[in-house]
């Protein structure tokens, strides 16, 4: 389904404060790559920046002037000898990029990664200094860890920022966050701030960014906020409940069963969008009755199905009171609480330490 994003707040800023390693021999190529000039250590200008496309689109031109221009081309070509992306990256600077990025990756070794979430404006220059306090010190936490770790031989440290956008994925690699890594990332036993702010630092569908079961603990983590004490059930043969929350209101206890369906949205990288359908619905309310509880909610990253929500509030009625929770709805109560829960400040979460072989 296609989230309207009107109605939700801007995500939060996430980037990655990482330290590794990278072969000498390609030192000046990932400085070009950070913005900054391999010979001097200064910022790149905006001409030298851009240059690195126009220096692929000259590539067998001679470059015989003294301006400006011709300069950054220089910087390029003498720092990238040789290198020629495929005819695809001559039409799109993304993929270009993505290119240079993965032609470094084999040279690369992670250290130590944080994430860091922070507003994406802050208001005021108070807010603003307290956010780039909180970075330095992510930051220097990072760098710590790559100062005690033990390099490869024939390599140099880095330690910068990267901004998670049109590049999260080659960043997320080179940090350490691959597939496996996050399907071990769970509420359960880290951050329990960590997923939340994750997902809703980006607007994609919730099955491009957490496995099945981190998808329960993030909704279990919601509940949580509104006042429920939930158990996450075991991950197989949870005879259809993936959460039992609990609480007390003026003194009636209440029991909630929660089913958890991370389903293909709109949105999602996986298939086309599968909706929950009344089949689901029914085995649902079966289950709630069997259990004599409460009620039931049924929470899904996709949407329910019309014949499902009208059977439910239906005939559906006659057998347990179910109510649903589709993924645009999710994402706002989640964006809400991610903003709510640390307001003001920057979270970092260590992905990866020392995990190379020594040398």
């Amino acid at each position: 389904m296609t989230i309207d994003t009107c109605d939700i707040q801007p995500p939060l800023c996430a980037e990655i404060v990482a330290s590794f390693a990278i072969d000498r021999a390609f030192s000046n190529q990932l400085d070009l790559m950070l913005g900054v000039h391999p010979q001097s250590g200064r910022d790149l200008t905006e001409l030298e920046e851009g240059a690195h496309r126009w220096v692929t689109l000259l590539a067998d031109s001679p470059i015989v002037e003294t301006d400006q221009f011709s300069e950054a081309l220089e910087l390029w070509r003498q720092n990238w000898p040789g290198w020629k992306p495929s005819p695809e990256a001559y039409l799109s600077e993304d993929k270009l990029i993505k290119e240079r990025w993965r032609f470094l990756l084999p040279h690369c070794t992670p250290i130590a990664a944080a994430y860091v979430f922070r507003a994406p404006a802050p208001r005021t220059l108070t807010e603003r200094d307290m956010s780039e306090a909180q970075y330095r010190e992510a930051f220097q936490y990072v760098r710590a860890q790559m100062e005690t770790g033990c390099l490869p031989r024939g390599s140099i440290a880095w330690a910068t920022s990267f901004p998670t956008g049109r590049l999260r994925d080659v960043f997320e690699q080179l940090a350490g966050l691959s597939p496996a890594v996050k399907e071990r990332l769970g509420l359960d036993d880290h951050d329990p701030g960590f997923l939340r702010r994750y997902a809703t630092a980006h607007q994609e569908a919730f099955e491009n960014l957490v496995s099945p079961r981190q998808f329960e603990h993030l909704v279990a983590d919601m509940y949580k906020n509104d006042g429920w004490d939930c158990r996450v059930t075991r991950y197989s043969k949870d005879d259809g409940i993936d959460i039992e929350a609990s609480r007390t209101t003026d003194g009636i206890p209440t029991v909630l069963l929660i089913q958890v369906k991370r389903n293909r949205s709109a949105g999602s990288l996986r298939g086309p969008e599968r909706p929950v359908g009344v089949g689901d619905v029914k085995a649902f309310a079966a289950t709630v009755r069997a259990e004599g509880k409460d009620a039931g909610v049924l929470v899904t990253s996709s949407r329910i199905s019309c014949g499902a929500a009208k059977w439910a509030t239906g005939k559906g009625q006659r057998v347990a009171n179910i109510s649903f929770l589709n993924g645009a709805e999710l994402r706002q109560r989640l964006s809400q609480i991610a903003r709510t829960f640390r307001e003001g400040e920057i979270s970092s979460y260590i992905l990866n330490a020392n995990t190379h072989p020594t040398a």
